[in-house]
């Protein structure tokens, strides 16, 4: 909680591609989602992903009334706000960046990072079950300009894909590729 002042919060890797996505002012909360998803990794608490398909009710008395009589729930709405939040903040932060490589690039490691799922033991290189339309859709590029920077990847050796396979990211070299 901001006592006095401001927090200007800033997204992007390099000052060439920062934005500003929030001005805190004194008495707002600020970066609690981030706080949250740490403090959740360190319980080790496994907490469903969803609590099913029936609403407490459409109209905003009887879900506070739902929310305040279901402490679980509470949590568990608190910490998927969190984790929707910041994946926003993130989306935000790959679509600050101006070239397809630069911005492919960093979606593909963000990806690789939250849903990725480790080909090895050593977690560097993952699956992430997606396609290029889908990748032109999160990335705010065509399809057309998804499949030339993939096909660049490819022949560089960060990714692998085909039609019947997921496509397979090495997160190493690809965040190596991005650097220079």
């Amino acid at each position: 909680m901001l006592e006095q002042g401001q927090v200007v919060e800033l997204r992007g890797l390099s000052a060439s591609n920062r934005i500003i996505t929030r001005v805190v002012t004194p008495g707002r909360t600020f970066r609690l989602p981030v706080l949250l998803r740490a403090e959740r990794r360190r319980s080790r608490v496994k907490r469903p992903r969803h609590f099913g398909r029936r609403c407490p009710g459409n109209k905003f008395a009887g879900v506070i009334a739902k929310l305040q009589s279901d402490e679980n729930l509470l949590t568990e709405m608190f910490f998927q706000f969190c984790t929707r939040l910041t994946e926003a903040e993130r989306r935000l932060e790959v679509l600050t960046y101006r070239g397809a490589k630069d911005r492919l690039g960093h979606l593909l490691l963000d990806l690789g990072h939250s849903r990725g799922a480790p080909v090895d033991e050593t977690a560097d290189t993952v699956r992430v079950p997606m396609t290029h339309d889908q990748l032109a859709q999160m990335s705010a590029m065509s399809r057309s300009h998804v499949t030339v920077t993939m096909v660049s990847f490819r022949k560089a050796g960060l990714v692998q894909y085909s039609r019947d396979e997921p496509l397979v990211i090495r997160l190493s070299a690809l965040r190596e590729y991005l650097k220079r």
